[in-house]
Formats: C-alpha cells, sequence, structure tokens
C-alpha cells in the first residue's frame, strides 16, 4: 500500500534476490496495480533483484533473538570488517567480510 500511494509511483522496486524478499515484492506490486486500478493509473513497476541486499549471516546466536540484545554484536562485526579484518566471523560462526562481499 506505501508503495501505491508513492507519489511520484515508483517504476523501479528493487529487492534481494532471496525467496522470501521477491515473493514480497511481488505482493507489494500486485497490491500496487489493484489501488493503481482504481485510482486509474497506469504505471508499471518492474522488479529487480539485487545482489548487495541480501542478508548477512551472523551466526546461530543472533537467531530469534530481539534486534536490541544482538545489533551491538552486528555493528562490532561491520567495524572490523570495515578495518580490513574481512576474514573475521561473528562468534559462533556466520559470513566473514569476503563472504559478503562475493555474495
Amino acid at each position: 500500500m506505501a508503495l501505491a500511494n508513492a507519489d511520484p509511483l515508483p517504476s523501479l522496486v528493487f529487492h534481494s534476490p532471496l525467496l522470501r524478499a521477491q515473493q514480497t515484492a511481488e505482493q507489494a506490486n500486485h497490491q500496487g496495480k489493484l489501488l493503481r486500478k482504481q485510482q486509474q493509473q497506469q504505471q508499471q513497476q518492474k522488479l529487480i533483484p539485487l545482489a548487495s541486499l541480501m542478508e548477512v549471516d551472523f551466526g546461530p546466536v543472533v537467531e530469534g533473538q530481539p534486534v536490541e540484545k544482538v545489533k551491538p554484536g552486528m555493528v562490532a562485526t561491520y567495524a572490523r570488517w570495515a578495518m580490513g579484518q574481512v576474514d573475521y566471523r561473528p562468534e559462533g560462526g556466520g559470513d566473514s567480510g569476503r563472504d559478503v562481499r562475493h555474495h
């Protein structure tokens, strides 16, 4: 609904290549088309998967945890990667900076 009510309407919608992100983009696009028909607007949207929107695997210690609890570790991981420690992996496993760069 938010995309359908945007002014101007977006003609491009980028999403992660992950299946659930693609499905969400398709659903949003479908809902937007229904609303635009009601409003007599006929703009086409193009859905584009963008690899740089892939999520980062921070390992099993973050699964199912509240964001407030795990965010400091996630920020610290990004900081280590930014300082050149691209082979660092979060405690418990997950992606390294090098893995993320090659996704």
